[in-house]
């Protein structure tokens, strides 16, 4: 019994044990002996890299559930046999990477996606490469200055007065109309959070 590897429906069951993930989620990794252990190696970088265990799972396997599989999916249907994730190119290591510019803020969820998909390219930009330092290059890193916050809100504002005023009014619905406004002259590099609660202040709201 010590000598037998675990089983895919022990290891399923782990997977909904540690790491929250649901029933159809942990048989999606399993289905896969390499993308187990794929998905074990980005779990061990991301604790390694400071995040929470059970966060880990939980984040390595929306990245690789999503992003990944989307991806895969694009390959194989060109290709002749099934791709894996495990085969993108893109390292555990890279994926951890990934989810900590997530948790520090430093990265969207659409600038996640990118990111991926740009260090399952095969480039040399790619290969081996810091995520954060590929993230900074093409301009992905979430943008905290708060000068750039106050530009972008103003003119979100000043090009949106009456769901500001609806804002005013205690109308909370038309602040993310405000946000998206925000978000659009951010180019992508705002903080959605960020520019919520700055809207907020220049408003005098509170959310």
């Amino acid at each position: 019994r010590d000598r037998l590897p675990e089983l895919p429906l022990a290891r399923t069951r782990r997977y909904i044990a540690d790491f929250g993930l649901s029933p159809k989620e942990a048989a999606a990794i399993t289905d896969e002996r390499d993308v187990c252990f794929f998905y074990e190696r980005a779990i061990e970088s991301c604790v390694a890299a400071g995040v929470e265990r059970m966060g880990a799972g939980r984040k390595a396997a929306n990245l690789i559930l999503q992003s990944g599989a989307k991806r895969a999916n694009e390959r194989s249907a060109a290709a002749a046999d099934p791709v894996l994730v495990s085969d993108l190119g893109i390292s555990a290591h890279q994926i951890a990477g990934i989810i900590k510019l997530r948790d520090d803020g430093a990265l969207g969820s659409n600038a996640a996606d990118e990111l991926f998909g740009l260090l399952c390219s095969g480039s040399d930009e790619a290969a081996g490469s810091d995520p954060a330092e590929v993230a900074a290059r093409r301009g992905l890193l979430t943008v905290r200055d708060q000068s750039a916050l106050t530009k972008w809100c103003e003119l979100a504002i000043a090009e949106n007065p009456k769901p500001a005023e609806d804002v005013r009014a205690g109308k909370m619905q038309a602040l993310g109309r405000l946000v998206g406004a925000a978000m659009k002259h951010s180019a992508g590099q705002g903080d959605a959070q960020a520019i919520r609660e700055k809207l907020a202040e220049m408003l005098n709201i509170r959310i």
